[in-house]
């Protein structure tokens, strides 16, 4: 394996996927990709959940490894929830004298607030990502502030955390297979929105919202910042569950019977049901999407039944466009524009 590539691992709820990826070129090349399901059950708790992730995460490196064969330059983990929680925060400093702004100062601000955070956590949550939305001088934003003086100073922040035994575990996972000279971990979710940013986005107003396997992972952005970000315990395997409870079927009938119902497919009595059970299970997860207040331009991710959570997020009057690509479309560009 050329030692001048990078692994690219992306981790959600229920599934992983890798890929190998060429970065030296114009355009990110993708040489060859592999995926693999976290297995679940009922009633599991978080430690069988882990063991479970972290099985998938050894079964893709070994899989790229068979394909290609020995080391890489940097490995770049991409964690969706619960793998990695993301926290937005604006901080606002007063001067009492104009004050030159330099970078440092700007470090200092986003070092103190995570200092800040790893106070209120547990010992083992560790930052593994930050990034600055905005800079505003006096109230008003500016995209260069190097040398500028200001009586105020307010920068926009997004901070994502996770356990730090829990990365050490991925890492290993992939090193037996693997051998890579750098890791890099970042929030999902930050990487859909620079990937919506430098590609279809024409405002500074919208709602990026992934649904996975056992969650439903949101980040709002207005004015250019994300003013929220959150997640809830509800995803498409979710969904699989409780309709094969409410239908009476198994989960491979009911899988079916989704797919069927998003096409339009289904025959009259067993679409009227399915409406029904829709209508009563996925109306607490459009609860939950409203209660963060998120724009009427949404951008919605989801691997399976992105047309039954779309016509959910319409009821509320929601613009839902579908960006459900695969995994060297939307974080492959965006990491390479941060290289």
């Amino acid at each position: 394996m050329d030692k001048a590539l990078s692994l690219v691992i992306e981790i959600q709820s229920d599934s992983v996927r890798g890929a190998l990826v060429d970065f030296r070129g114009q355009a990110p090349e993708v040489i060859c990709s592999a995926s693999s399901r976290i297995m679940h059950k009922d009633h599991a708790g978080s430690e069988y959940i882990t063991m479970s992730m972290l099985k998938s995460v050894e079964n893709v490196a070994g899989k790229i490894m068979k394909e290609a064969g020995g080391s890489v330059r940097d490995a770049h983990f991409i964690l969706s929830s619960p793998w990695v929680i993301s926290k937005s925060k604006k901080v606002r400093i007063e001067y009492e004298e104009e004050a030159e702004i330099t970078s440092d100062m700007i470090e200092e601000v986003v070092k103190e607030e995570a200092g800040r955070i790893l106070e209120e956590s547990s010992e083992d949550i560790v930052i593994v990502e930050q990034k600055i939305f905005d800079v505003s001088l006096n109230g008003y934003p500016v995209h260069s502030y190097e040398g500028k003086r200001a009586l105020s100073l307010e920068v926009s922040l997004v901070l994502s955390m996770s356990s730090d035994e829990i990365l050490k575990k991925m890492h290993s996972a992939v090193s037996r297979h693997i051998h890579f000279y750098n890791d890099c971990y970042h929030s999902a979710l930050l990487l859909h929105y620079i990937s919506l940013r430098s590609s279809s986005m024409d405002g500074d107003e919208f709602a990026v919202v992934h649904v996975h396997g056992e969650l439903t992972d949101i980040v709002v952005v207005r004015n250019s910042f994300s003013s929220n970000l959150g997640s809830f315990p509800f995803g498409a395997s979710t969904l699989v569950r409780k309709i094969s409870s409410v239908m009476e079927s198994s989960p491979e009938t009911s899988s079916s019977m989704l797919s069927m119902h998003e096409e339009g497919r289904l025959e009259d009595e067993h679409g009227r049901r399915m409406e029904e059970a829709l209508l009563s299970i996925v109306g607490g997860w459009h609860d939950d999407c409203a209660g963060m207040d998120i724009p009427r331009r949404v951008h919605l991710l989801s691997p399976n039944y992105p047309g039954i959570f779309k016509k959910i997020l319409e009821r509320s009057d929601c613009r839902v466009k579908i960006f459900d690509e695969p995994l060297e479309k939307i974080y492959i560009p965006a990491l390479g524009s941060m290289l």
